[in-house]
């Protein structure tokens, strides 16, 4: 495998959210022999300067040892049906930059969190943590929504434009598909019948083959104006269990972006979302 997953970051709410995602984060780490680290942020209100300064810092005071408690709580329930390694921390302020600075200071490989969108209040309030992260992290997040359900993912789908960039992502994609014995679908949308998608996509397949060792890939072009609708509605008639997107710096896909695409699908798409991360400049 291209990726190496040693540590496993998973923040929690404490949530029936958050609770449905690590089932998913427990597998994977099991799978991997990966450490799960488990993390809470407390987010302290602003607070009347009129509340006096002992209660306050009691209710700081509060507010961790109750976090610390039920992630302990969290670690001997999963210890007592896996044999992994498993820590835990709580840091103060907001969840989303507290994340991204433990990607870096614990050298994290992976994030597993949950995500939760659909209605508008879902998508601002609930969805925005996860949001933040996928658009900083500088490691793979994986976004587990409510309705997803099934853990042995069989069918990957990666979308792609067929650009470069996406090569480093794609290799490192291959680590899932390895640990479930899963095919990967690479799958473009289009808005043209331009006989040249057709051309491009001979041409990527052959330069995939030399970069890329891996039989079980699977090639599809599809035509729709709209790239999210077209990606969700392939997701939906085809059993896919795991979406994988590729973030970039905006190039060639910023005809679609008002925010991030892989963000506005996040708040769609009721399976697993795996996001890689490309700062590189397009050409």
């Amino acid at each position: 495998m291209d990726r190496i997953i040693k540590k496993i970051l998973f923040p929690t709410d404490f949530s029936s959210n958050a609770k449905h995602a690590m089932d998913f984060a427990v597998h994977i780490a099991q799978k991997l022999d990966a450490e799960l680290i488990l993390f809470h942020a407390v987010n302290y209100p602003i607070i009347s300067t009129e509340i006096p300064y002992d209660i306050i810092q009691n209710e700081i005071i509060e507010s961790r040892e109750a976090a610390l408690s039920n992630l302990e709580n969290i670690r001997q329930e999963i210890l007592a049906n896996y044999s992994i390694s498993i820590e835990y921390l709580v840091e103060d302020g907001p969840a989303g930059d507290q994340i991204i600075k433990l990607i870096d200071d614990k050298n994290i490989d992976l994030v597993v969190m949950g995500n939760k969108g659909g209605s508008f209040i879902n998508t601002v309030i609930f969805g925005s943590t996860t949001a933040k992260v996928i658009e900083k992290a500088r490691c793979p997040v994986l976004a587990i929504p409510m309705e997803a359900t099934n853990k042995n993912i069989q069918n990957i789908l990666y979308a792609t434009d067929y650009l470069d960039t996406d090569i480093p992502a794609l290799k490192e994609t291959i680590w899932m598909a390895h640990l479930f014995h899963a095919s990967i679908t690479l799958l473009h949308v289009t808005d043209s019948d331009n006989e040249f998608e057709k051309f491009g996509v001979a041409e990527y397949r052959t330069k995939l083959a030399q970069s890329i060792n891996y039989n079980n890939i699977i090639f599809k072009i599809i035509k729709d104006e709209d790239i999210e609708a077209g990606i969700e509605r392939y997701v939906l008639n085809n059993q896919i269990d795991l979406l994988v997107m590729n973030t970039r710096k905006r190039g060639t896909f910023e005809k679609y972006y008002n925010r991030s695409l892989s963000e506005k699908i996040s708040y769609h798409i009721h399976i697993p979302l795996m996001v890689f991360h490309d700062n590189r400049e397009e050409i």
